[in-house]
């Protein structure tokens, strides 16, 4: 009874029939084959018994899957080497990390408007903390997600619908000098390389939530109206289960994509960052590395305990010196 119920949860999933079709499909090519070549025609009989051959052949090659697995591996650790778990939040980053963030946008935003990758280096020469890279120990880029401080105007326009992201030129950006009177602020894309891997979708859930980390860290205290538009299925469906709120629909908008806002606060922040785990021992942020070592580097150096001493004794008058 306990192979039967086995039988029956795998012929429900959709793998293990796709296997299964494969190998008998397979088995029956290659029968035919051999059939044609030779011109042989076998009656009806002797057909019905290589089906039933070639179908038992299928199910005793699948019958590994009989035995359910405790556990995937791979979602548990995706690799036995500690140190590959570790991850570094770049922002600002250098040009080879720009690239390989533009190149990985196109892949994923072929089909979006999207802003072109010329214009994008002259927004970030404007304000390089627009673009924000996650990397491995080694400096291989993992993903990025970009998020652009807009002037008002431009802002309000882009939120009624009449213009798209892709005119957004260098005049309509804040300057670092400028952030922290940021009144709005566009997500423009987040992405990370094979996301249907579980090191991808991993990377994923720490890019989101450094992204939240940026967005406390840079614009917690600003509070801007935070907006982006779903140029992907996937980018509405997270902003959904975030509970973005849908702010104006596609056929309103002349890009045909919903866009999504936020009034950002670190209220609103802290109550995403509770949906996720916390990423800090594991990804190292650039902005909090750089406040560690300014800490640091302020620190007063402990005093040599033989200098305290000599500066102790050339404090005390010489008549009572070796009263003490």
């Amino acid at each position: 009874m306990g192979k039967v119920r086995r039988v029956i949860a795998l012929i429900r999933r959709k793998e293990y029939l796709f296997g299964l079709a494969a190998t008998f499909a397979a088995f029956l090519g290659v029968v035919s084959a051999l059939l044609s070549i030779t011109g042989m025609q076998p009656r009806a009989g002797i057909a019905l018994a290589i089906i039933v051959i070639a179908l038992a052949g299928a199910v005793l090659l699948h019958y590994r899957r009989l035995v359910i697995p405790q556990v995937a591996v791979d979602d548990v650790l995706s690799s036995d080497n500690v140190e590959a778990q570790l991850t570094y939040l770049r922002c600002p980053c250098d040009l080879r990390l720009s690239n390989e963030a533009k190149a990985l946008a196109r892949h994923c935003y072929a089909t979006s408007v999207t802003i072109g990758p010329d214009l994008y280096e002259q927004l970030r020469v404007k304000n390089p903390y627009i673009l924000a890279c996650l990397t491995n120990l080694r400096g291989e880029f993992l993903g990025y997600f970009d998020a652009i401080p807009l002037r008002d105007a431009f802002a309000e326009m882009f939120l009624k619908g009449a213009i798209t992201e892709s005119n957004i030129t260098h005049e309509d950006v804040l300057s670092p000098d400028e952030m922290h009177r940021c009144n709005y602020l566009f997500i423009a894309g987040l992405a990370v390389n094979n996301p249907n891997t579980h090191a991808g979708r991993r990377n994923a859930n720490v890019l989101v939530w450094a992204l939240l980390k940026y967005l406390s860290h840079f614009y917690g205290a600003t509070r801007p109206l935070c907006f982006a538009v779903a140029a992907t299925k996937e980018g509405g469906y997270l902003m959904q289960r975030f509970g973005i709120a849908l702010r104006s629909e596609a056929a309103q908008r002349v890009d045909k994509y919903n866009l999504y806002s936020l009034a950002l606060t670190r209220e609103e922040i802290n109550k995403r960052l509770d949906y996720l785990p916390d990423w800090q021992l594991l990804c190292q942020l650039d902005w909090a590395q750089k406040a560690a070592a300014r800490f640091r580097g302020t620190q007063r150096r402990p005093r040599n305990p033989a200098k305290a001493l000599r500066a102790r004794e050339a404090s005390i008058p010489e008549n009572l010196r070796g009263s003490c």
